[in-house]
């Protein structure tokens, strides 16, 4: 029961950290539309494109390495959110992309820690 729930809260922040993220940014620049519900509402399609960096992570977390993991995180985020806000005008594929290409980094360290773990 405890594994189910873990699951579903990593699924949560999976899919809220990136638009969470942009109306904390646009909430600092001043704009009304933080927190305007329909301007919410838009941030909906843009949702899935933070899980390839967060799945990369949980990747290099599952290999036993949590440092790893926090520093991809770390460092890849803060790129992901600008590409997120890139992308979002090309629309939600365009952020998508945006950021799955930025996460890629992440899935090279992710699958360099698989196969040196495998020797």
């Amino acid at each position: 029961m405890i594994k189910l729930g873990r699951n579903i809260l990593m699924a949560a922040c999976a899919l809220l950290w990136l638009p969470g993220a942009l109306v904390v940014q646009s909430f600092m620049r001043g704009h009304e539309s933080a927190t305007d519900p329909s301007a919410l509402m838009s941030l909906v399609p843009i949702m899935p494109a933070g899980v390839p960096l967060v799945v990369a992570c949980l990747v290099m977390r599952a290999n036993g390495t949590r440092r790893a993991h926090w520093v991809s995180f770390a460092v890849l985020a803060p790129v992901t959110i600008i590409a997120g806000l890139a992308g979002g005008l090309l629309g939600p594929i365009g952020a998508f992309l945006y950021s799955s290409v930025v996460s890629l980094p992440a899935w090279a360290v992710a699958l360099m820690m698989r196969l040196r773990a495998r020797r």
